[in-house]
């Protein structure tokens, strides 16, 4: 049985708590590789913005990853327990990826239009009443 606190979280909210939680799963999976294997961290080399982090961190791009990895166990976390800084942190991170995607796109990279766009939905969905609401909602644990 759900409670009234629970039936009034998203189910957006909970989509996106997993998906940053698999992702920071994903990316630490990618990081160990890349610092013990050089083959490993050559074989996600798989677009050109992957090249492009590559030519950026070359091998200490398992530093990079697992920062990544933080960020996103920190988004899953606060969204998991609807903190109210998660909210704002995800409005930024996917600002933050928009303009990056942008940012690809004017140096030949078309694939970030579609990372520009899936960014924005998420910014929009996350400034919706509904979850703001929910992330506004919370009283902190004493």
């Amino acid at each position: 049985m759900q409670t009234r606190r629970e039936a009034e979280v998203p189910w957006g909210v909970h989509a996106l708590t997993a998906l940053h939680g698999l992702g920071a799963i994903a990316c630490v999976v990618m990081a160990l590789g890349s610092a013990i294997s050089e083959r490993f961290r050559l074989s996600l080399v798989a677009s050109p913005g992957s090249a492009l982090m590559m030519d950026l961190f070359g091998p200490r791009v398992w530093i990079f990853l697992l920062a990544i990895a933080a960020l996103l166990a920190a988004l899953s976390y606060g969204s998991w327990h609807l903190r109210r800084w998660a909210w704002p942190l995800t409005i930024v991170c996917y600002s933050i990826g928009v303009v990056g995607g942008l940012w690809e796109v004017t140096i030949g990279i078309r694939a970030g239009l579609l990372a520009a766009a899936i960014n924005a939905a998420v910014v929009a969905y996350a400034c919706t009443r509904r979850v703001r609401a929910a992330y506004q909602s919370v009283r902190p644990k004493r």
